[in-house]
């Protein structure tokens, strides 16, 4: 029988899919959750306390096997592109990286100015190492490196504050203030909206300041 799922902080279609080892579409295209998916547009984007439903498990039968004989099958385990980009003012360009998904380093490479590789549906944590050489042009090297850590699902619908203020930390907003607080999310919104030309700078969101947040961001337009 089709089963209610709490969403919790940290859970995507994709991720609770592959641990009830049922397709992704099967779940989100289902007519039981044709509320939320107009409520949240995207399937990874979801926030907690929302429900989605379950469907039934498929079943499939594999035809032309012999009966008498031992027959084995390999599930192939789907996997997820994860992208990351380092800004630091400009994109950093010209590094060498080490990306640990959940404490195992995965394959990865360079794609322009992002960081990509493939990752189980069901991934809670990368860890991004990044050496780049600062030094000018014909100098000598200066590496510089750098930390990132994300949490993989944790990033909440755009339309809320909790999801903005997931946006504004991960483009590095929250820096602490003259003082050593860490600035209000109102604040923030201020300073976004100052740096990008967004009328009025009132730290009060709007549809300019949510267009610019999702293209900083990777959200779908």
């Amino acid at each position: 029988m089709p089963e209610p799922y709490d969403i919790k902080l940290g859970d995507c279609v994709d991720s609770i899919a592959f641990s009830k080892q049922l397709r992704t579409d099967a779940i989100w295209d289902d007519d039981a959750n044709k509320t939320l998916r107009a409520l949240r547009k995207d399937r990874n984007v979801l926030f907690p306390g929302d429900i989605l439903t379950l469907p039934d498990k498929e079943i499939k039968w594999e035809a032309a096997k012999h009966t008498g004989l031992t027959h084995v099958f390999k599930r192939k385990l789907p996997t997820k592109e994860f992208r990351f980009q380092a800004v630091l003012g400009t994109p950093i360009k010209g590094y060498a990286c080490t990306v640990t998904i959940d404490a195992v380093v995965v394959p990865s490479k360079v794609d322009g100015d992002w960081i990509v590789c493939q990752i189980p549906p069901n991934a809670k944590e990368a860890v991004i190492a990044i050496d780049w050489n600062f030094g000018k042009s014909g100098a000598d090297p200066i590496l510089k490196q750098k930390t990132f850590t994300v949490k993989l699902g944790h990033l909440r619908p755009v339309d809320t504050p909790e999801g903005q203020e997931d946006r504004f930390r991960n483009l590095g907003l929250f820096s602490k203030l003259a003082d050593k607080t860490e600035p209000t999310l109102k604040q923030v919104i201020a300073l976004f909206q100052a740096s990008h030309g967004i009328e009025p700078a009132d730290g009060i969101i709007n549809p300019s300041t949510i267009t610019k947040l999702k293209e900083l961001t990777g959200d779908p337009l």
